[in-house]
């Protein structure tokens, strides 16, 4: 509405994976610059749509904590692109509509839990909370229904939503994979007087065999004066059989033997099954069960300690003189950066905290060693 302002922040985080990621990565966006592309006033409307504007924490021109800042003026539309940097140092850009109107809905959906994870077999609270706001008048829910459904992974849940909240119900994994993840997305839909005036689809569950996740999710709301003492854990999951005696076997088609197992009777088993490979430094540094545990605890102490993670490409010499350099601290988990899934380019993907950017780069910059 005219009068309502949002804001663009410098910093986002973005969340992915792919074939050169075996686990998934937490990246950094740096937005660089928001513009107005265009914009369209109403029918006999003069006038800007938005007004937008760089703010500066402090009034500080010269700070570099600052965010752009734009806000409704007349009825009509306007387009803004952004444009950012991507946790890889490529510069991108998109665009996003602006609708100043007098007439709005608004409608916002999550999980009660806070958890966007589950396992097979588990249910999840969904809700979610609609709105219509007009100029001038008070805010209203009369007439509001909603409508739950699932536009991704249908086969791999069912949703029973009753008004405002939705029960949905992840179903069995029947398989023997131990490493199997699935993606369900949820959409609510909100009708006035059986019109639809709004859609939320932004609500992504991951179904998993098993997985690990910082706890609590969600905190009670807190009167001014109150306080809480939070200790964060890791928490891990996993589908009962994978529980069995520390590994299970699994059979595969050309009649081999696949292992699977929990993290923690990791070593052990790995020493037993090749006592002198897993004690090679070289092929230690680049096993995927290492990195997967040092990926996941670097994750955690970034979370804690309210740092995003960071990325970068080397090849196979730079990484073990990195890990040279570092004497025997792990401070960067290695992923084989592949294509097609399967094809080995001879790079490798780093990942470690923000605040050893420093100490990473320094490493690197130092002359290397004549092997």
């Amino acid at each position: 509405m005219p009068g309502w302002g949002r804001e663009v922040q410098r910093w986002y985080i973005t969340y992915g994976w792919d074939d050169s990621w075996p686990a998934d990565f937490e990246g950094r966006v740096e937005v660089t610059d928001v513009a107005i592309e265009s914009q369209r006033p109403a029918d006999g409307v003069t006038g800007d749509v938005i007004f937008l504007e760089k703010e500066y924490a402090n009034d500080d021109e010269t700070s570099d904590d600052f965010w752009w800042y734009y806000e409704g003026l007349n009825y009509g539309g306007a387009t803004l692109r952004v444009t950012y940097t991507d946790p890889f140092g490529v510069a991108q850009s998109y665009t996003f509509d602006v609708i100043v109107d007098s007439d709005v809905y608004e409608l916002d959906a999550w999980v009660e839990d806070g958890s966007f994870n589950a396992l097979p077999g588990a249910t999840k609270q969904l809700g979610a909370w609609g709105i219509h706001k007009r100029q001038d008048q008070p805010d209203t829910q009369e007439g509001l229904t909603y409508q739950w459904s699932i536009v991704d992974g249908q086969e791999f849940a069912t949703i029973e939503g009753q008004g405002e909240d939705a029960t949905l119900s992840l179903k069995p994994y029947e398989g023997d994979d131990p490493f199997w993840q699935e993606h369900v997305q949820v959409q609510v839909t909100l009708f006035d007087g059986g019109t639809e005036v709004a859609r939320y689809d932004d609500l992504h569950v991951t179904v998993a065999a098993l997985y690990g996740e910082i706890w609590p999710r969600v905190l009670d709301r807190l009167n001014v004066g109150e306080s809480v003492t939070i200790t964060p854990e890791l928490r891990s999951y996993a589908i009962e059989h994978l529980d069995t005696g520390g590994y299970i076997t699994l059979p595969t088609k050309d009649g081999k033997i696949r292992l699977a197992f929990l993290q923690q009777n990791k070593d052990f088993i790995l020493h037993t099954l090749y006592p002198n490979k897993y004690q090679s430094p070289t092929d230690l540094l680049f096993s995927v069960g290492r990195n997967a545990k040092v990926n996941t605890r670097l994750k955690a102490e970034a979370l804690l300690g309210g740092q995003k993670m960071r990325y970068r490409t080397l090849t196979r010499v730079q990484v073990e003189q990195l890990d040279e350099d570092m004497q025997g601290q792990e401070l960067f988990a290695v992923f084989d950066k592949k294509t097609d899934g399967a094809i080995t380019t001879g790079q490798y993907n780093i990942a470690f905290k923000e605040d050893d950017t420093e100490k990473i780069e320094q490493a690197l910059r130092k002359p290397k060693k004549r092997r």
